[in-house]
């Protein structure tokens, strides 16, 4: 900060960029971390589109490291709602180290099933008037979206869950039982 003071041009920076760039400079000055360095050269315009969409997980990349690296990449913007979908997606402990080609327009769940070798399952149905919280257990069952119907009506019930919206529904897996019925319901 002390240097982008001495310079002529107005210069504005939060206290966590800040911070930021302190544990970067801790970390260079510790060996902990290599310190980058900005060298021109020249690169074929195509070599750059080609690694341009690589993402890259290094071996040990945990849930928060990976955090990181996305939103440096710009693939998340918000780092509350990736936690919760990491966790929501219970794969926290199940990043592969690696290369990905990211795809132009992907979402942040289509990253970490990518990052994490998870498929991702969608399932189409439709609630129709007067179905309870029993008929909708039976029917996610018979789709394969739960495997206890019992356990589902439980799980409404301790929600405080007594009606779902009526219509048509689609619903992506992986995901918890709790987040299908707080979307769903009606009340």
């Amino acid at each position: 900060m002390y240097l982008k003071s001495m310079g002529k041009e107005k210069t504005s920076i939060s206290a966590v960029e800040e911070f930021r760039n302190i544990k970067d400079e801790i970390m260079i000055a510790t060996g902990m971390k290599e310190e980058k360095v900005n060298t021109p050269v020249a690169v074929d315009e195509e070599d750059i589109k080609s690694k341009e969409n690589i993402l890259t997980i290094p071996e040990g990349t945990d849930g928060d490291a990976l955090g990181t690296i996305l939103m440096e990449k710009g693939l998340i913007t918000d780092i509350n709602a990736y936690n919760f979908l990491l966790d929501d997606m219970q794969i926290r402990d199940k990043i592969v180290p690696g290369n990905y080609e990211i795809p132009e327009g992907i979402k942040a769940k289509e990253v970490l099933a990518l990052v994490t070798n998870t498929e991702l399952k969608t399932y189409s149905f439709t609630i129709q008037e007067g179905a309870s919280i029993e008929d909708v257990g039976r029917m996610f069952k018979d789709l394969g979206i739960i495997e206890s119907p019992p356990d589902f009506v439980i799980a409404c019930n301790n929600l405080g869950v007594t009606q779902f919206k009526l219509g048509e529904h689609t619903i992506v897996k992986p995901t918890r039982v709790n987040t299908i019925i707080n979307e769903l319901k009606a009340n």
